[in-house]
């Protein structure tokens, strides 16, 4: 059975992956693994790692001498020659809290790779060839994105490790909670400040409506109130005129009495 499932492994391993025409990482941009945490941990557990010398398994190549890219302080990048060469194939090492992670990518047609010059091979690997750079990114976004076919190989037991982040992340779910909570307040609170900013902006403008209304009033009533003094003045004015015109017909009409008695009394002497 175990001999069944290595072979079933191997053939999709073989059937699935890529296969670059040139190392994708040159030699610079490679560090050797013993100067990264997480290699010098891969390594102090690859010897416990299950036999798969039957089918050429991911630690054959894998010693103190080894190169990686590193991609993340957790994730790095091996690249190794095929043994039928001319070519390149890439492993990925990675892990989580109790399990080594080796990874082969697998094809992925959702992955564009038109701008390259593309071919598949008998045993079904695609086979990539490209500029230096131009591999080198595909290289480093492949390993990203692209799906993987994945061996585990545990160095403890899951049941026996407790994650220490999981605190961290409980307080930080709760943080983030109370955040919301928080902003969903802050944006009612600023709702209801806008809305009686609007209220008050209103308010404001009629009340300086009513105020302009005042004013208007203020100054009708003053125009009235100096149009009245000034009929006031006139009527009195006329008023004299009348009385004096008055006293003057007054005069006369007495002058003339006067005068016609005067005529009387010599008429009758």
């Amino acid at each position: 059975m175990k001999i069944l499932a290595i072979a079933v492994f191997s053939v999709l391993l073989a059937a699935c992956s890529y296969e670059f025409s040139q190392p994708p990482f040159q030699e610079d941009e490679l560090i050797e693994i013993t100067k990264s945490e997480f290699g010098k941990e891969l390594l102090s557990h690859v010897n416990n790692f299950p036999d798969l010398e039957e089918v050429g398994g991911p630690d054959d190549d894998l010693n103190e001498l080894s190169l990686v890219y590193v991609a993340a302080d957790d994730f790095l990048i091996q690249q190794d020659e095929t043994e039928e060469g001319p070519g390149w194939e890439l492993t990925v090492w990675t892990k989580n809290a109790h399990h080594i992670i080796s990874c082969s990518i697998m094809q992925d047609d959702n992955f564009a790779i038109d701008e390259f010059d593309s071919k598949a091979l008998e045993n079904g690997t695609m086979y990539l060839d490209g500029t230096a750079e131009e591999l080198k990114h595909l290289a480093v976004q492949l390993s990203l994105r692209a799906p993987k076919l994945c061996v585990a190989f545990p160095y403890a037991n899951p049941a026996d490790v407790i994650d220490p982040t999981a605190e961290y992340k409980k307080q930080i779910e709760l943080l983030t909670t109370e955040l919301d909570t928080a902003t969903n307040a802050k944006t009612e609170y600023q709702n209801q400040i806008d809305q009686l900013t609007t209220e008050l902006d209103a308010a404001t403008n009629a009340a300086s409506r009513e105020q302009r209304k005042a004013q208007d009033l203020e100054k009708q009533n003053q125009q009235l109130d100096e149009e009245l003094s000034s009929a006031k003045s006139r009527s009195s004015q006329i008023l004299i005129i009348a009385l004096v015109i008055g006293g003057i017909l007054a005069l006369a009409i007495a002058i003339l009495g006067v005068r016609s008695r005067i005529k009387k009394t010599d008429t009758q002497q």
